[in-house]
Parts: C-alpha cells; sequence; structure tokens
C-alpha cells in the first residue's frame, strides 16, 4: 500500500518556481516506516534545491506508512507541483 498525506497538503511556496524558470516542479520525499518525513529533495530540475523554508513545509506533512505485505516499510513519495 502507498502512503497518503494524513492531512491536507500546504500550499507550496512558489518561490521555487520563481527560481526554477520551470512550470513543473517535482519533489521526492523520504519517509520512514512510520510515515514521518525525514528529507526532500529536488528531482526536478535538476541542480534545484529546496531553501530551508520550502523543505520545512514539505517536511511538515504526515503521511500514513507504506505497506509490504502487511508491514510498514520506508519509502519514497514524489510529489508534483505545478503551475497552470
Amino acid at each position: 500500500m502507498e502512503p497518503k498525506p494524513v492531512e491536507k497538503l500546504p500550499q507550496f511556496p512558489r518561490s521555487i518556481w520563481m527560481r526554477s524558470g520551470s512550470s513543473l516542479t517535482c519533489v521526492v520525499v523520504v519517509l520512514d516506516e512510520t510515515g514521518k518525513p525525514q528529507d526532500a529533495l529536488v528531482s526536478y530540475p535538476s541542480r534545484m534545491g529546496l531553501t530551508e523554508q520550502e523543505k520545512q513545509v514539505i517536511l511538515s506533512v504526515q503521511w500514513t506508512p507504506a505497506q509490504v505485505g502487511g508491514q510498514a516499510r520506508p519509502s519514497l513519495v514524489s510529489m508534483n507541483f505545478e503551475i497552470h
């Protein structure tokens, strides 16, 4: 079973789009076996990083644990943020 956010996702800071020049930003979140975020990094566009404020917004989201065979496991979640 894939992890899902426990609460509504917060408004993502628009500053990353202004810095990246892209309408799409992909962020990978590292979750422990309880669903608690451990780290977050930008996977697209390349060479982009999160500011400490952007990272804290993403790390503030609690997730349900990923499960394999009924056992909770650490996991990665890809979040795509788009401006239309």
